[in-house]
């Protein structure tokens, strides 16, 4: 299945508890495509994990899935990752820019936000947004801790 944009929906994991979308990403700089990796896995339910290759390079980030929901909408973030409304509201397709900052250098670059929507639903069916603790056996995670292993 594919999203009207061409890009793929999200695959899900439901044995592994795994969501992965591959994103073309427009780089601002060049206006060259690259492939964007997202991933999320419900091990790690407030976290999503997002890699790049560009140059022979895979750069990775890691941020908060409430951060990706807030910057759908409105600007949000700070540091490595921040993610607004990309240019174009209301005129064609919906954008989503996302500045990413690589070895002191800010990376700015949009994305379909259709296809990131889909990627954060996708998450959501796993694990609601707000709910991530419920996921967490604490007293497992609290034994292995203190256990001498």
């Amino acid at each position: 299945m594919t999203h009207r944009t061409g890009v793929s929906a999200p695959h899900i994991d439901l044995i592994g508890g795994i969501v992965h979308q591959t994103i073309p990403a427009t780089l601002t700089a060049s206006g060259s495509t690259v492939d964007s990796f997202w991933l999320y896995d419900r091990s790690e339910p407030w976290s999503i994990h997002l890699s790049v290759a560009t140059g022979g390079v895979r750069v990775r980030w890691l941020f908060d899935r409430e951060l990706l929901s807030r910057g759908l909408d409105h600007w949000a973030g700070s540091g490595d990752v921040r993610i607004g409304p990309g240019p174009g509201r209301g005129r064609g397709p919906r954008t989503t820019v996302i500045h990413l900052v690589a070895r002191r250098t800010v990376v700015p670059a949009l994305l379909d936000t259709h296809a990131l929507e889909a990627f954060l639903r996708a998450t959501t069916r796993l694990i609601g947004l707000g709910q991530e603790s419920r996921g967490i056996d604490w007293d497992g995670q609290l034994a292995g801790l203190l256990s001498n292993d």
